[in-house]
């Protein structure tokens, strides 16, 4: 799940400004559940991506074990990322919801441990935030890889399908929608 937030209304511009400035502008939440080798996988990216955005792990793990894990993970990172790790045990919605408290940027981009984005994507959707005051909320394109360890011949790689958050009916949005999970944050 990835969908990119804003938090309050303002009619800046993008284009022109420096790319550091505007990753200072968007917050990160990465919710995880028990799953530290998909955060190490995803923070490790965010480094050789140039993607240098306040985050928030929203760890929801449930064992000892596995927050331990995910500590040594962003006490090894945090040099090179701006991390606050917020644990709390309660749901998933709850979780999100609490950590969001904790955002003091303009922007605030929801992605969850095993999924994946470009600069690019930040710096879009803020620039399309930013001149679309109706807007609060943007999604992008769902890729899933699909792979079959017995037979790698059979591994698939899945596009998901464009949603349109422009149909006057907003019934006829989630008609549209409601067989992917990913499309609803453009709705």
């Amino acid at each position: 799940m990835q969908v990119m937030l804003k938090f309050q209304q303002n009619g800046t511009k993008f284009k022109n400004q420096n790319l550091i400035k505007m990753m200072k502008d968007c917050t990160i939440i990465i919710p995880t559940y028990n799953r530290s080798e998909y955060l190490k996988i995803l923070l490790n990216y965010l480094i050789v991506s140039n993607i240098f955005c306040p985050i928030i792990i929203a760890d929801g793990s449930n064992s000892s074990y596995e927050i331990e894990k995910n500590i040594k993970i962003i006490t090894k990172l945090k040099k090179n990322l701006n991390i606050h790790h917020y644990i709390n045990d309660s749901f998933f919605v709850k979780r999100l919801y609490l950590a969001s408290d904790l955002v003091t940027t303009k922007y605030c981009k929801i992605n969850t441990d095993d999924d994946f984005f470009s600069r690019d994507f930040i710096n879009l959707a803020m620039e399309k935030l930013s001149i679309n005051n109706d807007f609060s909320a943007i999604t992008g394109y769902n890729i899933s890889f699909h792979r079959n360890n017995n037979n790698p011949n059979k591994s698939k790689v899945f596009l998901g399908e464009k949603h349109s958050a422009y149909q006057e009916n907003i019934i006829e949005r989630f008609r549209n929608a409601r067989f992917n999970w990913a499309a609803l944050g453009s709705i």
